[in-house]
């Protein structure tokens, strides 16, 4: 099963989308997922949440899952800002859309990934989001 979550309606039509955790809970059952896209969703949730709501998504993979993480990094954007490289309606736009409840950067997303998880990847976009690509291998 490939799932899509985040609030914004997946491009690949062949992915289940499920925009919270309950729509979630409800598509998947604990490690039935095999492929993950989570598309700036991490950021709905209080910053003393997101490490309880990484880990209730995270245990809907199953054994092999690709899970991709993307989340506006917020110490790219504040460089791109302070050098005049995106305005202030942009940064606006991108901080405080009515489901941001925090702002993350790489380290804190990789902090937030548990043993049984290895990266295989990670970037920044040009686009100023943190990609982080996981499989599950425990």
């Amino acid at each position: 099963m490939k799932v899509y979550l985040s609030n914004k309606s997946p491009s690949d039509q062949s992915f289940k989308h499920c925009s919270n955790l309950a729509a979630l809970d409800a598509a998947a059952s604990d490690s039935e997922i095999t492929k993950l896209t989570i598309d700036c969703f991490l950021c709905s949730f209080s910053f003393e949440e997101v490490g309880e709501a990484m880990t209730q998504i995270l245990k809907k993979c199953r054994m092999n899952c690709e899970v991709t993480v993307m989340e506006a990094d917020c110490n790219m954007l504040f460089r791109l800002y302070t050098r005049g490289d995106i305005d202030l309606e942009y940064f606006n736009t991108l901080f405080f859309e009515s489901s941001k409840r925090c702002i993350l950067n790489m380290p804190t997303i990789e902090s937030l990934i548990p043993e049984n998880f290895k990266v295989e990847e990670k970037y920044i976009s040009n686009s100023a989001f943190s990609i982080v690509k996981l499989r599950r291998i425990k």
